[in-house]
Order: structure tokens, then sequence, then C-alpha cells
């Protein structure tokens, strides 16, 4: 199987364009099970002046209404990405606040990292706790590095500067991150291969940042309840509710 993701977002804005749906609400993402009807959208998209993203998706969680499907776009995955793939989808079914894409997605991200690191553990490999701690040590310089270009994308697109110059200093700012991204892959010995390689816009950009930006906020709550999760799941709902439905109006 290979359905596909997409992402979108204006040429000169980071606001994600999102859809909505039947009991999630809003999401900052739209999938297909058709790759042409996924090419077709962004066609479309892309004619009416949006930056696309399109990738394959792994899994979906259908939050509990159904018995999610096992897929052959992930059950030969390696151990540590299968376990914190499995973790990632059964916090959705834990918890979802409708509507607001970035906060489900850190929470389940975050406690997907510290569900593999615990699993690690009650399977007596102390080792691969620490290969896998260096492999988020990259993903978080991998955040900085993107999400910083992200945020200053957002003040250019925010100013009062004129389209030409805007225009500019976009160009530069993914210049500048191209750099940064070269050295990082130095010193890691590899990785960011498609970063790299292929070209980077505002969609694709969301497309991580939408995952990774409210991880460490949910990193630091679960630390704060001294890991136990059932005080964290209460404090999950507790701050889910004043967040709110965000950008999810009736």
């Amino acid at each position: 199987m290979g359905e596909k993701g997409g992402y979108a977002a204006p040429e000169l804005s980071m606001e994600p364009k999102d859809w909505w749906y039947p009991v999630v609400g809003r999401q900052d993402y739209r999938g297909y099970f058709r790759e042409d009807l996924a090419r077709r959208e962004a066609e479309s998209l892309s004619t009416e002046g949006f930056e696309v993203w399109v990738n394959e998706v792994d899994f979906y969680s259908t939050l509990g209404w159904f018995r999610d499907p096992v897929l052959n776009t992930f059950v030969k995955r390696e151990e540590v990405d299968f376990a914190e793939l499995i973790f990632h989808e059964l916090a959705h079914r834990k918890y979802y606040l409708r509507g607001n894409t970035p906060f489900n997605e850190g929470m389940a991200e975050a406690v997907a990292r510290e569900g593999v690191r615990r699993w690690f553990q009650s399977t007596g490999r102390p080792d691969w706790v620490d290969r896998y701690e260096a492999r988020l040590g990259r993903i978080e310089q991998a955040r900085v590095a993107l999400g910083g270009a992200s945020a200053r994308l957002n003040q250019i697109y925010a100013s009062d500067r004129d389209e030409a110059e805007m225009w500019t200093a976009k160009k530069q700012e993914y210049a500048k991150l191209q750099r940064r991204l070269k050295e990082l892959r130095g010193e890691w010995r590899g990785g960011l291969t498609s970063w790299i390689d292929d070209s980077i816009n505002n969609a694709r950009l969301n497309s991580f940042t939408t995952y990774e930006t409210e991880v460490p906020a949910f990193v630091a709550l679960l630390q704060d309840c001294d890991g136990n999760f059932s005080l964290f799941w209460e404090r999950v709902e507790e701050l889910g509710k004043r967040v709110g439905k965000a950008r999810d109006p009736e």
C-alpha cells in the first residue's frame, strides 16, 4: 500500500492550509489512499498559489473508532521505528484534541519516545537506549535548525516589507538552512539526504514543525509528572481543555 499525505502553505506565509474532517475536526494535512488523487490535489493547490508537499504515509489512526489496520508500509520496519510508530498512534487513541494538529502530534511524539525508552529498558537493552538517545539528539538538532528557519520566515512574512523583499529574504533564509543541514550531515556522517537533495518549501517545513514544535513542552510535562503516565494524562486533558478547539469552528 502507498497512502499519501499532503501539506500546503501560501508562498509568503507559514500558516498551513487546513482541511475539515468529521469527528477529528480541522487538520493541517490531508491523506489519500490513491497517489493520483493526491497529486491532482497538489496541482490544483499549486495553481491557487500554494506551495505543496506530498509524501508517503506509513500508518493512520482511527482514534479508537475502528480496529486500526496492520499495513505492509510499517510491519517490516526496524524495531525502533516500529515501536515508535505504535506508541505514537496509541497515544492518539488515548487522547486527541479536536482541531489542533500541533498539540496532538507533539503530544504523541513525546509519548512515543518515552515509550521506546521504556521498551528497551524493560527488555534489558540499555545499550539500545543509549543509541536511541543519540538519535533523539540528532532530531533535536534538526528541530532547532528547521524550527528556527520556520520562525524567521514567519517574521519575514509578517513584516511590512514588500513582496519582492520578502522573496529575496525567503531565498536567503532557505539557502542558510541548506548550509546548516549540510553541516549537520557532515557532523553525523550521513542523514538528511532528502532535505538537502530535494527542494524545501513552506509546506515541507510545516510537515516537520507540525510534529516537532510542541514536543519539548510535552517532554517537560512528563518530567514534571516524574514520569507518571497516569498523572501525565490527567494534565494533558486539563491542558487540552484550556487550549480549546483551536482552528475548529463548527
